[in-house]
């Protein structure tokens, strides 16, 4: 009988113990997310990311590689601040950042030199789950090697030009040091401010993305800005058969012959809304943009959105570019 009872005892602790794993292991879940939702706000694409930061301050970022793994992966940034570089060691002006993609979230790991950035050698910029409240806290080291407990928080979502932008707040414990960062689709970290404490004053410093160049000097706003004016050109030809977009054409492509022969079988009328560039590969002079488009559409007395993703490719001739492809 004792026996028996012990072995009751046993199978209820036991019953508790495992129900006790599953939430641990629920939660843990719940921590967890996909690698491809973290990639999605690191950018993908070659080219000289442009910063411009308080007073004379600006640095290039360029993306050196990206290593991936079972667990995480990779980017390496090499930084070189351009700014102030007078009577000082120029290898303070040389560092590289990394980004660490995983299922926990999006780390930062920097190395110590002129960088405008974190106080902190690494820390989390975002952890999952990804929405807006989420705090996480973690034990962090400057670069004095001190410890340091800070907490991060999601102050905000926000959808503008169909690209979504994170608002992440980081606040040291027992201090009144603070880190924001504006995180974008695509590409990543957009805006930084930190505050210093300078003779008894406190200061913001920090800095933002200007734009992102490629090798021949062309700027992702100039590809973008283009291709806005063709489908705007589109929307007039399509409507009223203007012609104007044929100086958009390269034209040697088919895409010549192809337009011309276009002929509107009904009363519908469009409207471009917006066009938002997802990345952009360059190929000596080439260039592949995957981009999303949004029109309106008139149709028979009714209106809809219609949004479509499209891969253009691009040439480059004496500093104009020219669409010799759509799909």
């Amino acid at each position: 009988m004792k026996l028996i009872s012990r072995l009751f005892f046993f199978l209820i602790i036991l019953s508790i113990s495992v129900g006790c794993n599953n939430i641990d292991q629920f939660k843990t879940r719940n921590n967890h997310g996909s690698i491809k939702d973290i990639t999605a706000f690191l950018p993908d694409e070659s080219g000289t990311w442009t910063y411009k930061g308080t007073g004379s301050y600006y640095h290039e970022m360029i993306l050196e590689d990206i290593v991936t793994s079972n667990q995480s992966i990779y980017y390496k940034f090499k930084v070189e601040i351009l700014s102030d570089k007078k009577n000082s060691n120029f290898d303070d002006y040389l560092t590289e950042i990394r980004y660490i993609a995983s299922r926990k979230g999006l780390q930062q790991e920097l190395q110590e030199s002129k960088f405008l950035d974190s106080k902190y050698k690494g820390m989390y910029l975002l952890k999952f789950p990804i929405e807006k409240n989420n705090e996480w806290q973690e034990k962090v080291l400057d670069f004095d090697n001190n410890e340091k407990t800070i907490t991060g928080k999601i102050e905000s979502i926000d959808v503008i030009d169909s690209e979504k932008i994170i608002t992440v707040s980081y606040s040291e414990k027992n201090s009144d040091y603070y880190e924001i960062r504006k995180i974008v689709q695509g590409k990543g970290i957009v805006e930084f401010q930190k505050n210093i404490n300078i003779n008894e004053e406190d200061h913001v410093l920090g800095y933002s993305l200007e734009d992102i160049y490629y090798d021949d000097g062309s700027m992702k706003s100039d590809i973008k800005k283009f291709l806005e004016s063709y489908n705007r050109a589109w929307e007039n030809y399509y409507n009223d058969k203007r012609k104007e977009i044929f100086n958009f054409i390269d034209k040697n492509s088919p895409l010549t012959s192809n337009i011309s022969s276009f002929r509107k079988t009904d009363n519908t009328k469009i409207t471009f809304l917006e066009l938002i560039v997802k990345s952009v590969l360059v190929d000596g002079n080439q260039y592949q943009i995957e981009v999303n488009e949004s029109f309106s559409v008139k149709k028979n007395g009714k209106q809809y959105i219609q949004s479509e993703k499209r891969i253009y490719t691009l040439i480059r001739k004496e500093e104009n570019f020219r669409i010799i492809k759509i799909e």
